[in-house]
């Protein structure tokens, strides 16, 4: 039984991965393009009580990629539907299953930014040599992995697609509007708590300018690009995110200098203390693929 989630974020922001009831499965196979609606209560923690028809939403969705009759991933053009209920059932519309049932067991966010085939078309493009023996499943490992590299290491302009303004009172006197932080028309609101958001990757994003003052839409081919360099070295044994090493911070760190002085005799130790504490491996090409997507002073926090 598949216990993975290998889901491809798209230029919606509003991808998720569904796990189905296994009984009964789909009777048909479900294939990339097949459309549906997805019902269910919403997943904030809402209880359905009885009667209470209102918690129910309906999201129309399209698959967009399937691993196997039971897993498979969905979006929605819709971005004010993208709060995917945490489970429920689907109708069919169309595709080999249309006018069936289906029962949705749980849902998990985007985690990938690239499909295994864009991996195997810019490795391919570059001459990279993938190491013998890599799985399809070990491919997709790295890819999450190279996609949470880019989501927790840098700070990146603009603001999430799918994040919006609060609708909840936080002072009367507070105002917080602008419009370009909302994908939609936000009216009657004069105070507002600071935005939300249900997107489950950094990109796509709204109010990104690059360099030559165009806006970024989608997730870039820039990122795209960063997220198969990082993938392709995952798999040669790189650790994107390494922990820090207590044998080495116990230590006081990497000896970097030896300052010796004659007459009196003095030895002085420099210590690289940063060594084994910067929870990121650094790689100048994935630097300067996304350099210009970065916010000034662009990385996450690292603790030294």
């Amino acid at each position: 039984m598949t216990t993975y989630v290998f889901s491809v974020q798209d230029e919606t922001g509003t991808v998720v991965q569904l796990t189905l009831d296994p009984s009964p499965s789909p009777s048909q196979i479900i294939s990339v393009g097949d459309t549906g609606v997805f019902t269910g209560i919403p997943d904030d923690g809402t209880d359905l009580e009885q009667g209470a028809f209102d918690q129910v939403v309906g999201c129309p969705f399209t698959v967009v990629q399937v691993i196997d009759s039971e897993h498979f991933s969905i979006n929605t053009l819709n971005a004010n539907l993208a709060d995917w209920p945490a489970g429920g059932q689907i109708q069919w519309s169309t595709g080999l299953n249309a006018s069936d049932t289906s029962y949705v067991l749980e849902t998990d966010g985007a985690n990938a930014y690239i499909t295994e085939a864009f991996f195997y078309k810019y490795c391919g493009s570059r001459g990279y040599v993938i190491p013998v023996g890599v799985t399809d499943l070990q491919i997709q490992q790295a890819i999450v992995q190279g996609t949470d590299y880019l989501d927790h290491r840098y700070r990146w302009k603009g603001i999430k697609l799918l994040q919006s303004i609060g609708t909840s009172v936080m002072d009367a006197n507070a105002v917080f509007f602008q419009s370009w932080l909302t994908p939609y028309a936000v009216v009657g609101m004069n105070y507002l708590t600071p935005t939300t958001t249900t997107q489950t990757t950094e990109w796509p994003r709204q109010g990104c300018i690059d360099l030559n003052g165009d806006t970024v839409n989608g997730i870039p081919k820039q990122i795209q690009m960063a997220c198969a360099e990082l993938a392709y070295r995952v798999l040669g044994g790189t650790v994107l995110q390494p922990d820090y090493d207590p044998n080495i911070v116990s230590a006081g760190g990497v000896l970097s200098s030896v300052t010796k002085k004659v007459g009196p005799l003095e030895t002085v130790n420099t210590y690289d203390t940063k060594f084994g504490l910067g929870f990121f491996a650094t790689f100048p090409i994935v630097d300067r693929l996304v350099a210009q997507l970065r916010n000034a002073g662009g990385n996450r926090t690292v603790v030294r």
